[in-house]
């Protein structure tokens, strides 16, 4: 079914609460409740969420933020994640959509140490929605930026 992003990111959000606030890392929502993805099962936007927000808080700094939207733009579904902390090189970006490239290397209890999947996986389910998924540049005040378009219909 068509899933609402809000509803569907709000108990990732909450998941992962807690390793936000031990890193002091402010979230930022801007998703409204009435966008929607084209036909796609909980989980799967679920897994992309989980996937996205887990990367941005190890890597957005202590004390960084991390701003997530969601918009419908044209035929597609537009989902943005940015943070702050170290940059993505976006010459060489696409390295990390390959499958176990980590940088991390500390294990997190809440977030795990990272074997270099989550991308991989993120990936691969957009693409079995003709989505994409890919480093963008990112806003002012922010070092990292991703967004995946989903097409609507």
């Amino acid at each position: 079914s068509r899933q609402y992003l809000l509803e569907r990111f709000s108990p990732v959000l909450k998941f992962h609460s807690r390793s936000a606030e031990d890193r002091d890392i402010k979230i930022l929502v801007s998703i409204s409740e009435r966008v929607r993805t084209p036909v796609m099962f909980p989980a799967e936007v679920s897994a992309i969420f989980t996937n996205l927000l887990s990367n941005a808080i190890k890597f957005a700094g202590r004390g960084g933020t991390i701003a997530v939207s969601a918009e419908k733009i044209e035929d597609a579904v537009v989902i943005r994640m940015e943070n702050s902390g170290a940059a993505v090189e976006l010459k060489s970006a696409s390295r990390w959509f390959e499958p176990f490239r980590s940088t991390t290397s500390e294990v997190d209890e809440r977030l795990g140490r990272g074997m270099g999947l989550g991308l991989t996986v993120t990936r691969s389910l957009i693409d079995e929605y003709g989505g994409s998924i890919e480093f963008v540049e990112p806003s002012k005040g922010y070092a990292t930026a991703i967004e995946v378009r989903i097409p609507s219909s």
